[in-house]
């Protein structure tokens, strides 16, 4: 849980005041947590936290976005927004002569590089510039490494390259970038000043290594004896995110270094490279052997240098810098990692805002500071657009972004034409317009790209849109290449999309498209369609030709035996990754395809990508059984309509098109393959439901009413004669003494179950009734018609004229009640699922929609979850009291029409227009295990170290203590009445500590094997945050409001805890989490200044800084032996520190930006994380391959711990508790097995004709590892 918030003086001035209006307006919105705030918002909870911090002014964006998730006045809030940003501003100084002054270049580039041009401004790398142009000197290869933000390539170009073009006669400068094809780069580069065409150049640099040696020394000939060529090649990253040639990068290397160390080139290569992607170059031999002497690192500028960076620029402008200004822009910069890019934009804004001669405090603050400046600057352009420049801005910025590996997201130079070849090209040439001036985006002549990546890190809308779907970003990347490089070959037919890889693309929506990408999808369409001819055409003629393919055969058998070695292992590998691209491909389509190309992708090579692949098509498999398909005398399918479960759980009722009711046995997760029974009415009938002796099923069909049989009994319901009124739903009610049901003419019917009295009949409806449903206590009925589009909710107590919702633009398809009578669901024909609470009917929350329209809805049994079915071939499930992503079931081929939830909640069973019923597992996780609360939601967590028991904190501060072996009933520790934010257990599981929201700590003792509790202690001193344990339980480390770790000694004789040593400080800002090593020898914290804390108790007084992340760090967790150390951000990252090394961590991304917490597989080779999505990854703590995603919770995850014999604990948004099992973690002889029991099917002849090679033939030893 967050840490409370520290408290804020009014008398503090305006940003305190208005941070104070936030927090009020919170507070009277019920205090929701800020992840709550962030889902409502679509800001980060680290944001939304900050503007109401009172530290500087958030973006008037962020300031409505908070204020409308606390249901305020968002208006009133703008004027107050923009009156505070008055006040910090101070009046405008009249100019003497009383014009303004002359606009004059700005000392400051914001965040952009400082260029050969801007050499003037450059300011504060003095000492580094000239260390640099000594080594250079020296060596004839040097690397500039540095973090992102540090300033490398100003470094290179505004302070290298001019100083050493100061020196005509003995040096020259050429300076590059990468890019996707750094030979063609260097070959443009050199044929300007050789004179050469580019094209002769970089053919030959292709071919030949020592081509480019050859070109330098063309150019140097024309240069004075002894003058040298000083190569800059910035961005050399770049070779690792956007060239995705390997060959090409390769010869760029070994082209740089060749040339290099060849003295006959007179080049010297400086490469400036960011330092996560160290490891990258240490791939390279002979790049790892060049940089071990050639460093130059670029570290933090120094306080004094800094000062000059900010005040030397302005009094060159002849401006003057406010004194305090400049030590709040120290303070704000100080240990944020890459703060140059921040600070040298928050003073171009605050330039753009100076008064007279002078930069003052107030436009700084105005500006959004170091920390929001350039969200503010970006939230402004954006909310100064209407909605179609608004998806403008957002493809653009995607489109000029490469998603990183294990690394930072960086920016990605691409052609203008990428940009303006779209279907909206005015739109573009306006956004780029409006980037451009507000120095986010920098074009030349040619291409365009990000001004710095601190645009990335530091908009919480961008990296939102990174975080919503990295896969379908990466896909479209792939796209843009594939493209680009059918272009470049004269429109190749073999470079075109097929199969799996063309159907992922028919399906999507091609807005985001260029006219490129779009013609490039095109020609593969129309391709396919004729390859697909000729092959019809082949098989005709296959029979003719057959004894010579044999003769072909023959003789190619014999060569293959030949190479058979080698050509078998490369066929294996090239037949596993392609199905491994299939099989991703399907996943998102049709899982159980996904699943069975894995398997054969696994057969085919098994390696590291298709185990991952088969790990997680197996764990996203939902499907567990089909039933026979139904068929018509035709033999054609005949759609399943309806399906429904007795209400003692023991058996299943399916009806059809054909008039068919079928009732099968049930036995808790599996279904009899044949039915127990089979009513036949020989009309259409739908909407089976069981009465509650589980011995009748009503039914709707061609008939006044519904009809009722006793299915044991067998035989046929009475025929339905001429001019009958087609019933479309039917309702038993819940005391089974009665059958509603509605009329296509708008007709409501209630008749007794059995009996042949008169119905009651209802009227109103100006249309058919589509759906109908009795409240749980039978004394409401709920009626509702697609065609007059209302819901009326008639009072079977006290008749009289129904309530009436909605209107006809809204057209129900279906209704359900929640099983407490408290809420109804619905469905309509747009495909919206709702909820409605009869407390307020006046308005409904709309969980989500089908693509397309919706035609069933059911709550499960606890009226946690709602199911809905839809035209789209889908079934989801939601979660009943939140907006959350849904589960999704794939499978039917065509709308399904029903379904229904087991009385457990953990099956469901689907009936489809496809003929075919089909049985469900609802989560992805097995062995599910749900807790709640009995009245408050869970907030925090813990579980004993021999997990026998959970501690459960609730929003009231009660903290509960349940017994997981199942022999006591829960024990309650009374609570404060504040929230409970944290809530954690000794190892030995003697004590347990409670924190709640006011920074008070209780520390319990347990005694004994019953963990009864004894009078707790309370920490004396200022309010405490976060704490946690030593490994033998007897020292507690805190974080407190005062943003330092204390030490407090927990004695045995249950005497009160006291500290035993000075609190360990850290540095400026608020730490957030707190956790020691498992040896005792660390204690690590976290802090919202994007940094973690190290203590080694052999030195307290000093302090590690790991830094690396780009927003606040919420959650820490050390692995077993203590060597390697989790942190996760708000920035969707999670990053893996080896304790005690100074190499680049591991960086592990997916997740949506949020809070989220890790934990370590038990024998520490994986970790699995959670952020502000309903989804749980599991990574290799190297970074290698993809993760396993378990997903599907219905509920965003907060928490994670180990939870014993393999299984996980985890605490969700919704306030529930789950303990599960990972599905796919185990030996892969185990998934097999699994994967083998989830498929109901094999692969169709067509299948595998589109995805195996030779339609389905594979070499003989890839038959063997299949198995």
């Amino acid at each position: 849980m967050p840490r409370p918030e520290r408290r804020v003086d009014p008398a503090d001035g305006p940003l305190a005041r208005f941070a104070l209006g936030l927090r009020e307006l919170r507070h009277h919105a019920g205090s929701p947590g800020y992840r709550e705030l962030a889902r409502r918002a679509h800001y980060s909870a680290t944001t939304l936290a900050q503007a109401a911090r009172g530290a500087g002014l958030p973006s008037l964006a962020v300031t409505l976005a908070y204020v409308a998730a606390c249901g305020g006045d968002v208006a009133e809030w703008e004027r107050r927004w923009r009156a505070t940003a008055a006040e910090l501003s101070p009046p405008r100084v009249p100019e003497p002569d009383g014009q303004a002054a002359r606009e004059g270049p700005a000392p400051y580039v914001g965040l952009a590089a400082y260029g050969p041009q801007d050499a003037y401004w450059f300011r504060g790398r003095d000492r580094l510039v000239a260390a640099l142009l000594d080594r250079v000197e020296r060596q004839r290869f040097v690397a500039v490494v540095g973090a992102s933000g540090s300033g490398k390539s100003s470094v290179l170009r505004a302070g290298l390259v001019p100083a050493v073009s100061a020196d005509r006669d003995r040096w020259s400068a050429l300076v590059l970038t990468p890019g996707a094809r750094p030979l063609e780069e260097c070959a443009v580069r050199l044929g300007v000043r050789t004179g050469v065409a580019a094209g002769q150049l970089v053919g030959g640099f292709r071919e030949e290594p020592g081509a480019f040696g050859l070109a330098v020394r063309q150019l140097m000939a024309t240069r004075p004896d002894g003058a040298e060529l000083v190569l800059v090649v910035d961005q050399f990253e770049e070779v690792f995110t956007l060239c995705a040639d390997a060959r090409e990068r390769s010869g760029f290397i070994t082209a740089l270094l060749d040339a290099a160390y060849d003295p006959e080139c007179r080049l010297r290569v400086v490469v400036g490279v960011r330092s996560d992607f160290y490891t990258h170059c240490a791939r390279h031999t002979r790049l790892a052997e060049a940089l071990q002497d050639a460093q130059v690192l670029v570290g933090p500028m120094s306080t004094d240098e800094l000062t000059d960076a900010i005040t030397a620029p302005a009094a060159r402008a002849g401006l003057m810098v406010e004194k305090t200004l400049v030590q709040t822009v120290l303070h704000d910069a100080a240990d944020r990692p890459g703060a140059l890019p921040f600070v040298s934009h928050a003073l171009w804004e605050t330039w753009r805002r100076r008064h007279g001669s002078g930069l003052f405090l107030a436009g700084y603050q105005s500006a959004g500071g170091v920390s929001g400046a350039v969200a503010q600057t970006a939230d402004r352009l954006y909310q100064d657009l209407d909605e179609r420049h608004r998806r403008t801005v957002r493809e653009v910025l995607l489109r000029l972004t490469a998603l990183g590996e294990g690394t930072e997201d960086t920016r990605r130079r691409v052609s203008r034409a990428e940009l303006l070849d779209s279907p909206d090209r005015d739109a573009v040439v306006e956004v780029l317009d409006r980037l451009t001036a507000a120095r986010l985006v920098t074009r030349d002549a040619t291409t365009v790209e990000i001004a710095h990546e601190a645009l990335i890190a530091g908009w919480p809308l961008l990296r939102d849109w990174l975080a919503e779907d990295r896969e379908a970003i990466r896909a479209h990347r792939r796209l843009t290449e594939a493209s680009a490089e059918w272009e470049s070959h004269g429109r190749d037919e073999s470079l075109l999309y097929r199969g799996a890889r063309l159907g992922t693309w028919l399906d999507r929506s091609p807005a985001r498209l260029n006219d490129a990408e779009r013609a490039f999808l095109a020609a593969g369409r129309a391709v396919s369609e004729r390859e697909e001819r000729l092959r019809r055409r082949r098989v005709r003629l296959a029979v003719g030709g057959l004894g010579s393919a044999v003769t072909l055969v023959t003789v190619l058998a014999v060569v293959a035996l030949m190479m058979a070695g080698r050509a078998d292992r490369e066929r294996a590998l090239a037949i596993g990754r392609q199905l491994a691209a299939d099989a991703r491909a399907q996943l998102a389509v049709d899982p159980e395809l996904g699943l069975l190309l894995a398997r054969e992708a696994y057969a085919a090579t098994p390696n590291e990508e298709t185990e991952g692949v088969l790990r997680q098509a197996t764990t996203q498999s939902h499907i567990r059984a089909v039933l026979p398909e139904n068929r018509d005398s035709l033999g054609r399918p005949a759609a399943v309509t309806g399906v429904a479960f007795s209400a003692d759980g023991e058996h299943l009722a399916t009806t059809t098109a054909g008039g068919l009711l079928q009732v099968f046995g049930w036995t808790g997760a599996t279904v009899g393959r044949t039915p127990e029974r089979v009513v036949r009415n020989g009309y259409w009938i739908q909407s089976p439901v069981f009465g509650p002796d589980n011995r009748h099923i009503a039914f709707t069909g061609v008939t006044d009413g519904a009809t009722v049989v006793d299915w044991t009994r067998g035989g046929e319901p009475p025929r339905p004669s001429a001019g009958k009124e087609v019933t479309l739903s039917a309702a038993y009610s819940a005391d089974g003494r009665w059958v509603a049901s509605g009329g296509q003419y708008g007709t409501v019917w209630i008749r007794p179950a059995l009996g042949e009295s008169s119905p009651r009949v209802l009227r109103g409806h100006d249309g058919a009734v589509a759906a109908v449903a009795f409240s749980p206590d039978g004394t409401r009925l709920v009626s509702a018609s697609a065609e007059d589009g209302t819901i009326r909710v008639w009072n079977l107590v006290a008749p009289g004229r129904p309530l009436v919702l909605l209107g006809p633009e809204t057209q129900v398809a279906a209704v359900a009640f929640s099983p407490d009578g408290r809420r109804l669901a619905t469905v309509d024909v747009q495909g919206t699922v709702r909820t409605w609470n009869f407390a307020d009917m006046t308005t409904s929350a709309v969980l989500g929609s089908h693509d397309g329209p919706a035609y069933h809805v059911a709550y499960s049994a606890d009226g946690q979850s709602i199911l809905s079915t839809g035209a789209d071939g889908t079934v989801r499930i939601w979660n009943a009291g939140r907006h959350a992503a849904p589960v999704m079931l794939r499978g039917h081929d065509g709308p399904v029409l029903a379904a229904a939830f087991s009385r457990d909640g953990g099956i469901v069973v689907s009936a489809g227009a496809d003929g075919t019923t089909r049985i469900w597992q609802v989560n992805e996780a097995d062995d599910v295990t749900v807790l709640r609360g009995p009245e408050s939601p869970v907030w925090s967590t813990a579980m004993s170290s021999d997990h026998r028991r959970l501690a459960v904190g609730d929003r009231t501060g009660a903290v509960r203590l349940w017994d997981l072996t199942g022999r006591a009933a829960p024990t309650v520790l009374p609570g404060s009445g504040q929230p409970v934010t944290q809530v954690v257990y000794s190892p030995d599981g003697r004590r347990i500590a409670v924190a709640d929201d006011d920074g008070r700590v209780l520390v319990w003792n347990l005694s004994g094997h019953t963990g009864r509790p004894r009078s707790p202690h309370r920490l004396s001193g200022p309010p405490t945050a976060r704490v946690a344990f030593s490994p033998d339980g007897t020292r507690l480390a805190a974080i407190g409001f005062n943003d330092s770790v204390s030490i407090w000694e927990i004695p045995a004789n249950g005497h009160p805890p006291h500290s035993t040593s000075s609190p360990m400080a850290g540095e400026q800002g608020s730490l957030m989490d707190v956790v020691w090593s498992p040896d005792g020898r660390h204690v690590a914290a976290s802090s919202d200044t994007n940094t973690v804390l190290l203590w080694d108790f052999r030195n307290p007084d000093r302090v590690e800084k790991l830094r690396g992340h780009q927003s606040a760090v919420w959650g820490l967790a050390f692995n077993r032996d203590g060597t390697r150390l989790a942190s996760g951000g708000n920035d969707g990252t999670v990053r893996i520190w080896a304790v005690g090394d100074t190499a680049a961590p591991v960086v592990l991304r997916g997740h949506q930006p949020g809070e989220g917490t890790m934990t370590f597989s038990s024998d520490g080779s994986h970790l699995a994380t959670t952020g502000s999505d309903t989804s749980v990854r599991i990574s290799r703590v190297d970074g290698r391959g993809d993760p396993l995603v378990v997903a599907g919770f219905q509920a965003a995850v907060r928490e994670i711990a180990p939870a014993g014999n393999d299984r996980f604990l985890t605490v969700h948004a919704d306030g529930s508790v789950r303990t599960w099992r990972c599905p796919a973690c185990g030996p892969i002889s185990e998934v097999l097995a699994t994967a083998r029991g989830h498929l109901t099917r094999d692969l169709t002849p067509e299948e595998r004709r589109t995805h195996l090679p030779g339609g389905g033939a594979v070499p003989p030893q890839v038959i063997r590892r299949g198995g």
